[in-house]
């Protein structure tokens, strides 16, 4: 799991838009250290868990490979 990106904040789960954007799927929302409905806002602080193939995932958290 990791921290919800910067640009993901303030956006429900339909408006971030994953599958399409990057082909990965949120599985969990935590909010301290709670499960979160799936549509709730993301916000500051929350961590997700997403389902997808690495390079996609790498992505969404803005990590490059060299």
């Amino acid at each position: 799991m990791d921290v919800v990106p910067d640009e993901l904040l303030g956006m429900t789960q339909t408006q971030a838009d994953l599958p399409r954007r990057y082909g990965v799927r949120i599985v969990f929302l935590e909010r301290d250290g709670e499960p979160v409905d799936g549509e709730a806002t993301l916000k500051e602080g929350d961590v997700i868990a997403v389902f997808g193939k690495r390079e996609q995932i790498d992505k969404v958290f803005g990590i490059e490979k060299k």
